[in-house]
């Protein structure tokens, strides 16, 4: 749209190249603000504009939110004596090889590789981002004061940015209260060990398929060395439960993709 893109250089210059105003002029345009959802009503004479298209995450996006998400900066920083950007930028690396994206090639349907599937689902930088390591969002959590309900309802706040569905609430307070063995080397720092099933079941539960597979190529993992610090009290039966969960949220669709 040619009209449209000479209207916003126009406004950029004459803001002195502000580009704080040029975002913010761009957000508060209604075309950027569409949901991904189908309009109630559409316009046949407006068929590009309708609704936003999804559009899976690129990598450095995707490692931003996966940090965001499970709340593991300071965790980060301390493994990297501070030198957080030296970190994101080797998972960058990580991520970039499978997930980047050629922009000028036109993709008309989302088609996800089985490499990228199992970087998420195996992935060791996933995998410990869900353990209770302290100071990270799953360990902040389980401490909360609250019922399970509510710990549910941060945890998809978290992930999705919203509040679970009453069949969601339901399905996931039944799937955590549910007895269980704790599985040992259930938190290993290099995958997923012998919980290849709890994996399964989360995934089930969340609507999909899938697990945790014990032989998957953790590649580099800078959270490796914090899982010692996990507290004895959390390898419970119950504490995997909200694990398997966590790792089920990150996986999902709505997580991969901007809606």
């Amino acid at each position: 749209m040619p009209d449209l893109l000479e209207r916003l250089s126009d406004d950029f210059v004459a803001s002195n190249y502000d580009v704080k105003h040029l975002i913010r002029t761009i957000c508060a345009t209604q075309v950027y603000q569409l949901s991904s959802g189908p309009a109630g009503q559409t316009d046949p004479d407006n068929p590009l504009w309708a609704r936003f298209r999804l559009k899976p995450m690129g990598p450095v996006q995707l490692v931003d939110s996966l940090v965001q998400a499970t709340n593991t900066k300071p965790v980060l920083e301390q493994m990297g004596n501070g030198n957080l950007d030296q970190i994101k930028a080797n998972v960058e690396r990580q991520f970039s090889f499978l997930f980047d994206v050629d922009e000028e090639f036109e993709q008309k349907d989302f088609e996800g590789t089985i490499p990228q599937a199992l970087l998420m689902l195996n992935g060791g930088i996933v995998n410990t981002s869900v353990t209770p390591i302290p100071g990270t969002a799953l360990a902040d959590t389980l401490t909360m004061p609250g019922t399970d309900a509510q710990k549910i309802e941060a945890l998809y706040l978290r992930t999705l940015s919203r509040k679970p569905t009453a069949t969601e609430l339901t399905k996931w307070t039944q799937f955590v209260d549910a007895p269980r063995d704790v599985v040992a080397g259930g938190a290993q720092p290099q995958g997923g060990g012998g919980r290849q099933q709890a994996r399964q079941n989360a995934k089930a539960a969340n609507g999909g398929q899938g697990k945790k597979g014990a032989q998957a190529n953790a590649g580099f993992n800078p959270l490796a060395r914090a899982t010692n610090r996990i507290d004895p009290a959390f390898k419970t039966g119950k504490g995997q439960a909200y694990e398997d969960m966590f790792w089920a949220l990150l996986n999902s669709s709505e997580f991969l993709f901007n809606h």
